[in-house]
């Protein structure tokens, strides 16, 4: 949210009485002091008064951040500077982000300084030496060894991505299927045979002398040359146990010599062990290791350390490869799910293997192995972990993005489907639309320049994205003629939109006619409008990835609206003669289109099964509720597993609250459990009735419907055409009056 470079954000509670003890004078003595110490404590050179970089600053929260890098870089000899500091929107609340290039340091560095900070403005004693010891011992056990850091330092410098995995020496560089791993000092192409060869000194030796290299039988090492995938890349004299760089000196008679030694045993990374005394002299190996210490020999010097480094990681990625797979990323208030999929499933009929992530849990080609709410960042790193996926498309959702960021350092696609009203508006410190826009925008700050942001033309917070966006725009919208897709094209851009009834591609002039909504199940003949735009932004995501227009065409029309493929999306029944709608949205603007949906259907009496999860606003469930009651003629709310902190009863309550404002409801429950709900007005329907049966779990959902279509031969799936009757329908929703919402 604040920077595209790992930080740390902390909330910081500070009194106006704290901040009012920070006096100057006392303030720039104190941290005088702070710095003498600390410098002193680690060796480093002291700052002169006018190059503290906070000499002048008073504010503590600010103070905070600045002590809390200064840390860091002494701690740790790394320079972090970026601090930001945003009042929250209590009094004294502070949030401070700094950044970071050790975690577990940074975290560290954090608290202390605002122990010292508060001692400061209290005017108690802090001991500064102790308190730096303490982050000296916690450096020592958890910073990264020489070789790790250099390893860091040339995956970035090309470009090739980073995991660490549980293992603190495993590390996986690139993603999915064009990932490689290293370990200690192997790499996932060492072979098990050459390290067995190189340890049995026998065939070594006869491997040696077939590719014409002398092999000795005793001695000590004189001299040892590295060898990393192909190229002797450091060459050391060994005296008294200290390694000299001889890199330089090498002739070119033992540098070949060294790899092909390296060579006849197999391995892509090794070390010769030299018995010659002198550089001019034939070579005579005593060994060839298998496990070289890359630490120690990092050690050496800097410029030995980044010659390993991009050894290795340049002989893993060789040529323009950096191990990255295409990533497509979704988010919005709501569509995500939906779109995340029909992208997937677009994207898998070009032959690759996807992984996936969404509310309804995370799918490696076609297969789901995770149930959970998966559209978090943790599930997004399982994906890009799977060695078996050749794309990633993962619906990123605002709780994971304010928790943790994002699992990768950019993408490919980012898609925007909308920001409306919002939602989860009044959780972690997000109170308006327009600071959900700005977490949201967190994917299109991530594309990649040669990437594109996919965004929604007529939503302005989401139209606004397009100038935060490092890459290129495609802009979708039902009307062409919308300000912004016209502005676009005229610069030449991108644009998807519907004309006619026809999905149309267009850049600047050049217009491409895809295909007719009504051949897109999903939209249900292209009736359901929020499907049509789901189907735009899959479409405009696939137009990104560079999907030829005739798989994003066979794609639309392959994605069904069932429950299988589509679970709790505008599944449509028919049961004993009446229309059930199983439907997971849960927010004032889902409901809203909802019902915009729902006014096309005839039917006479219309119930609905209805309730929010418990860290929604007070304010949002009873509007939800004075919609229901506008549109329905009864209506059950349930109170089921998503309370979230509220006391029993409170979702029922504050929902039946809006339901007195509703202008249609007759009839109006109160039930505990969704099942329960959904159970009574399944069996209390009549022929013509029609059912908005809202999902509260997918997987439970789908489980009641699968039931009932296994035992009930009256109830079937159908299509919108089908549940359409020919007679004139009364109007689902009552006009509101003038003053009224």
């Amino acid at each position: 949210m604040w920077t595209t470079s790992p930080s740390l954000e902390a909330w910081l509670a500070i009194s106006s009485t704290e901040q009012a003890e920070l006096v100057v004078p006392t303030v720039r003595e104190r941290l005088m002091q702070f710095c003498a110490t600390l410098h002193g404590a680690c060796g480093v050179a002291c700052h002169r008064a006018d190059e503290l970089p906070f000499h002048d600053e008073v504010d503590a929260a600010r103070l905070v951040g600045r002590c809390a890098n200064e840390l860091q870089s002494v701690i740790s000899g790394t320079r972090v500077c970026h601090v930001h500091v945003e009042r929250g929107s209590e009094p004294c609340l502070y949030k401070v982000v700094i950044g970071f290039e050790f975690e577990s340091l940074a975290r560290e560095c954090l608290e202390t300084a605002e122990r010292f900070i508060a001692a400061v403005a209290s005017g108690a004693p802090f001991d500064v030496a102790a308190a730096v010891e303490q982050l000296n011992a916690h450096w020592r056990d958890c910073r990264p060894t020489a070789l790790q850091r250099e390893l860091a330092l040339a995956a970035r410098a090309n470009g090739v991505p980073m995991l660490r995995l549980p293992t603190d020496q495993f590390q996986q560089l690139g993603w999915g299927s064009r990932q490689r791993r290293f370990m200690s000092n192997r790499s996932d192409r060492t072979s098990a045979i050459a390290e067995t060869i190189a340890g049995q000194a026998e065939t070594t030796c006869s491997l040696l002398k077939s590719a014409g290299i002398a092999f000795a039988e005793s001695g000590d090492p004189h001299f040892s040359l590295l060898v990393i995938g192909g190229q002797a890349v450091v060459g050391v004299r060994h005296d008294d146990e200290q390694l000299r760089d001889v890199t330089g000196s090498l002739t070119s008679e033992w540098t070949s010599q060294a790899v092909d030694a390296v060579r006849a045993v197999g391995l892509d990374i090794g070390m010769v062990r030299i018995a010659s005394r002198e550089l001019n002299e034939p070579m005579r190996v005593l060994e060839v290791a298998v496990q070289p210490d890359l630490d120690a020999l990092c050690g050496i010097s800097p410029t030995v350390a980044q010659r390993i480094g991009s050894a290795i990681i340049e002989t893993m990625f060789p040529g323009h490869q950096n191990g990255r797979i295409p990533i497509a990323c979704v988010t919005g208030t709501n569509g995500k799910t939906t779109t995340t999929r029909m992208i997937a499933h677009t994207v898998a009929l070009t032959g690759k293997r996807v992984g996936m992530t969404c509310t309804d849990g995370i799918y490696v080609n076609g297969r789901r192995i995770d149930h959970d709410d998966c559209s978090g960042p943790r599930s997004a790193r399982n994906v890009l972990m799977n060695p078996t996926i050749d794309a990633a498309i993962l619906e990123t959702a605002r709780g994971g993005m304010l928790r943790e960021g994002l699992a990768f350092d950019r993408c490919d696609v980012a898609v925007v489907m909308n920001i409306g009203e919002g939602d989860h508006l009044g959780l972690n410190d997000i109170h308006t639309p327009q600071q959900l826009a700005r977490v949201k925008r967190i994917i299109v700050t991530a594309v990649s320049k040669s990437g594109t942001a996919v965004l929604k033309a007529d939503d302005p917070l989401v139209a606004e994205m397009a100038s935060h966006c490092p890459g290129n725009t495609i802009f979708f919208c039902l009307d062409a003629d919308h300000p912004v897709m016209v502005e676009h094209r005229a610069a030449g851009g991108r644009v998807v939109f519907v004309r006619d009834n026809f999905m149309v591609l267009a850049e600047g002039s050049l217009e491409i006619p895809l295909l007719s909504v009504d051949r897109i199940p999903l939209t249900h003949g292209g009736r359901i409008l929020f499907q049509v735009e789901n189907a735009l932004a899959t479409t405009a995501a696939n137009w990104a990835l560079g999907t030829p227009a005739e798989i994003i065409r066979n794609g639309l029309e392959s994605f069904a609206a069932s429950i299988d493929t589509s679970p709790g999306r505008f599944n449509l029944l028919e049961m004993g003669g009446a229309t059930v709608v199983v439907d997971y949205g849960h927010n004032t603007s889902s409901l809203a289109a909802m019902l915009d949906a729902l006014a096309l259907f005839p039917h006479r009496n219309r119930v609905a099964v209805y309730s929010a999860a418990g860290d929604r606003r007070d304010s949002d469930m009873i509007r939800q509720g004075e919609m229901l009651g506008n549109a329905f003629d009864r209506v059950l709310i349930y109170e089921d597993q998503y309370v979230r902190g509220r006391e029993p009863g409170d979702i029922m309550r504050l929902f039946q609250q809006g339901l007195t404002h509703g202008r249609r409801v007759r009839d109006a429950q109160s039930i505990q459990g969704w099942e329960n709900a959904a159970e009574q007005a399944l069996k209390s329907l009549r022929p013509g009735d029609l059912l908005l049966l809202q999902a509260d779990t997918i997987d439970e959902a789908v489980a009641l419907v699968n039931r009932h279509l296994a035992s009930d031969v009256d109830i079937h799936e159908v299509t919108m055409k089908a549940s359409l009757d020919p007679a004139p329908a009364v109007p689902a929703v009552v006009p509101a009056q003038p003053g009224q919402s």
